[in-house]
């Protein structure tokens, strides 16, 4: 919100961008339609299978953050084959 474009310019990404990781690594654009959806979906299903989607999104965005949070470590270390996840912050989508 204060400098969009203080990595570089997206509608120019092989040029100009110089972050960390890949420029849709570390965004998340959820839309309008998947917005509304969502507030839908939070305000008029039933009750268990709300606590279920409330949690499955938090701990979603949890392993997504990677290795700057422990969970990811633990799933790396004991979850069989999570250690060929490349990139984690593909559990936002």
């Amino acid at each position: 919100m204060i400098a969009p474009e203080a990595l570089g310019n997206a509608s120019q990404f092989y040029y100009s961008y110089f972050g960390r990781v890949f420029y849709w690594d570390s965004t998340l654009f959820i839309g309008l339609v998947g917005l509304l959806l969502a507030i839908h979906g939070a305000l008029y299903s039933e009750r268990p299978i709300r606590r279920v989607a409330l949690w499955l999104c938090v701990g979603l965005v949890v392993v997504s953050m990677g290795g700057y949070t422990p969970v990811y470590r633990f799933f790396y270390e004991f979850v069989p084959g999570f250690s060929f996840v490349r990139a984690p912050s593909k559990f936002l989508y």
